[in-house]
């Protein structure tokens, strides 16, 4: 008694109220209390078993390794199409692969046009801009008149401006790849075509058809895409 006395006059010399003082060591004890509890919870569930096993978990996880597997296959895929074209080109496949796939924009199609402005960046002003598909670049232009946005410090860069001006410029309004390659339809949303040359539609259908039928790279974005919706990636 004589301890619960001093510990009274303690508190009440420093102004301090007991009932305080034992509401916020309640709390903080919940407090330990609950992490506790939810750290057993979460290592073990249904009797102590573990939920790392668990078969819904177990599912996710082994269609995440199919998509890693798939995704894997399709840039070497791509790189192999690049290397075969181009052998000289830095442009790295798994760019390509990872802004197609986030864009849902068809591989095969970016592939065809990116042979036809440039060889994957080994031909033309794109050897000293790296700019694989000559965004910013018009017809007759040197280099010194093509803007800095349409120089890159390596090819790789050169893909998601490209992706972004396909999407926001010329697949709008229901427009697919397929449109995009009818004959003088490639033109964006203000009516202007991407290139001059009349049989530039042409040339790309060609590509893009040869793309399909001698690689497994559609095929394999479709797979790859399969696991990717299912994933909710």
């Amino acid at each position: 008694m004589k301890l619960v006395e001093k510990a009274k006059n303690w508190f009440a010399s420093k102004n301090v109220n007991v009932f305080h003082v034992i509401v916020i060591v309640a709390l903080i004890a919940s407090f330990v209390f609950s992490i506790i509890t939810f750290y057993r919870a979460k290592a073990f569930i249904n009797n102590g078993q573990s939920d790392k096993y668990a078969p819904v978990f177990v599912q996710s996880c082994i269609y995440t390794l199919k998509y890693n597997s798939v995704k894997l296959e399709l840039v070497n895929e791509v790189d192999a199409y690049i290397k075969s074209v181009a052998p000289q080109s830095a442009l790295d496949g798994y760019v390509i692969v990872e802004e197609c796939i986030d864009n849902a924009i068809d591989i095969c199609f970016v592939l065809s046009q990116g042979e036809q402005e440039s060889h994957f960046g080994t031909a033309g002003l794109a050897r000293r801009t790296n700019s694989v598909f000559n965004v910013f670049a018009y017809d007759g232009m040197g280099h010194d008149e093509i803007s800095s946005q349409g120089k890159y410090k390596h090819p790789n860069y050169s893909v998601k401006p490209y992706i972004k001006l396909l999407k926001n410029d010329y697949l709008v309004n229901g427009k697919t790849e397929y449109d995009l390659m009818e004959n003088g339809q490639y033109v964006n949303k203000n009516g202007a075509r991407y290139a001059s040359a009349e049989t530039y539609e042409k040339m790309l259908l060609n590509k893009f058809s040869k793309i399909r039928q001698t690689t497994k790279i559609d095929s394999l974005a479709q797979e790859a895409n399969k696991y990717k919706l299912f994933l909710g990636l």
